[in-house]
Formats: C-alpha cells, structure tokens, sequence
C-alpha cells in the first residue's frame, strides 16, 4: 500500500506540473482567463453578419447570371474555336 500511494504522489506531482506547462503555453500564465461575453458575442455577430452578406452577394451573383442567355451557334463557335 505504502508504494501505491508513493506512486498516486508522484503522479499528482506530475499531473500538476504538466498543467502549470499547459497554463504557461496558454497566454499570461497568471491564472485562468475568463472572455468578455460581450465581446464574444459581438465578434459572433460580425461573423454572422459579414456571412449573411457573402449569402446574399451570392445570390444576387447567381440572378445576374441567370437572366444572361446563351445561344447554341454561340457555343458552337466557341467550341470549334477550342478544337471540342
């Protein structure tokens, strides 16, 4: 028992020791970090808001290439011109 409880010590010591290098690898190494909720969600937002506009950029993209009309001796000539 005495050797199993030696060894529970020494894993502690361990496990303690890889977290104090874990903190240390994560930013200021002063303790935990707790996010501004606002900001957090703030920076959220913007990212739903920039790909809401990306959506409808898109879109509209996709309707202007829609109303163009293509004609089949356009695309005849264009593929005789490319050896198709």
């Amino acid at each position: 028992m005495h050797i199993d409880l030696c060894c529970q010590v020494v894993r502690k010591g361990d496990d303690a020791k890889a977290h104090k290098e874990l903190n240390a690898l994560g930013g200021d190494g002063g303790g935990e970090k707790e996010m501004d909720t606002a900001k957090a969600q703030d920076a959220l937002s913007q990212l739903q808001s920039a790909a809401a506009a990306e959506k409808a950029a898109k879109l509209e993209r996709e309707r202007e290439l829609a109303k163009v009309k293509i004609d089949i001796k356009d695309v005849k000539l264009i593929m005789d011109g490319m050896c198709l």
